[in-house]
């Protein structure tokens, strides 16, 4: 559903996130419907936002975008994951 997306940004030389391969490995043989919460109108629980976090942090730290990180070229489009 997302890859028309991620190949243009891609294509264009822009950084984004590709969640969907670290939200796999989270589920495992589980459930989608574990990802979301009731409660919440079906947005992202507790632990999928922890997952998510991580996620982002990691890539921050990765084209430093935080203190402290180190400088690396983003403009391939590369995923992270």
């Amino acid at each position: 559903m997302y890859q028309p997306i991620s190949d243009f940004l891609a294509q264009k030389g822009l950084p984004f996130i590709d969640a969907g391969p670290r939200f796999v490995d989270f589920l495992g043989d589980s459930d989608l419907k574990t990802l979301y919460s009731p409660k919440t109108n079906y947005h992202l629980n507790e632990n999928s936002n922890a997952v998510l976090a991580k996620l982002v942090y990691d890539w921050l730290t990765q084209y430093n975008f935080l203190p402290g990180a180190q400088s690396k070229n983003y403009s391939s489009g590369e995923k992270t994951d």
